[in-house]
């Protein structure tokens, strides 16, 4: 991407401490959860819908075992005692999965809560600003970006006036493609609340976002412990 060193740079406002999510931080989540897995999921995401869609996930799974011992011929006795033991493999393997990444495990996806580390990327002219966060993505070198209110910084789903482009090569290069929400992406047609809206975004690359001013804001999510920058200026800003 070439030398950075003279780009023009906006600050970009203080980082909070992040905060990493645990199971046992959550409220204690309901009956039913078999293996540190589901407890950890059900912690994480208390949202009823998220609740409802993850205990109809721990269904689907059981049925799937029971019907694949069923396929196998297995009936009676020997089909229950099968799926106790499969059902012990299961949760072992899950339950290892948790001790290997100390008591925790990604969630993909999920907006910042008070006390996770965030960046802002200014929005001037705009009643909102980017936020970048976490996101559970970092491991995958990528950020969660969505827009949220300038004042209040509440997530917010904007209008379709506003939109960021991944450019093909760098700062000024031109439009690779426009991004999508996560939810567009899975369907276009879904309903989604207010604020739910969100978008993921590579380390190192550069975006543009453009909104219903006469200027536009390229910037790229820092690498590793970088700062964020926005690489152009309003006031040198191609006009439109």
């Amino acid at each position: 991407m070439g030398d950075r060193s003279n780009r023009p740079q906006l600050a970009t406002p203080p980082e909070s401490p992040i905060r990493q999510r645990n199971p046992r931080d959550a409220p204690e989540p309901g009956p039913g959860e078999r293996n540190d897995a589901e407890i950890f999921l059900m912690g994480a995401l208390p949202k009823k819908e998220h609740q409802d869609a993850l205990k109809r996930m721990f269904t689907d799974v059981d049925e799937e075992l029971r019907t694949e011992l069923q396929h196998m011929g297995l009936k009676g006795e020997e089909l229950a005692d099968k799926i106790t033991e499969r059902r012990t493999e299961y949760n072992n393997l899950f339950n290892g999965m948790i001790q290997m990444n100390g008591g925790t495990l990604p969630i993909y996806g999920n907006k910042p809560e008070p006390g996770d580390k965030i960046r802002t990327i200014d929005l001037p002219g705009s009643s909102y600003m980017i936020r970048l966060s976490d996101g559970g993505l970092r491991d995958i070198q990528q950020y969660l970006l969505d827009f949220v209110d300038r004042v209040s910084l509440a997530p917010v789903d904007v209008p379709d006036s506003y939109a960021i482009y991944r450019l093909t090569e760098g700062p000024g290069s031109s439009k690779y493609y426009r991004l999508q929400t996560w939810e567009e992406a899975i369907d276009p047609d879904a309903s989604i609340q207010e604020g739910e809206g969100r978008y993921s975004v590579r380390e190192g690359v550069t975006y543009r976002a453009e909104y219903p001013v006469d200027h536009f804001v390229e910037f790229i999510p820092p690498i590793g412990t970088e700062r964020a920058e926005n690489l152009v200026q309003v006031g040198e800003a191609v006009q439109r």
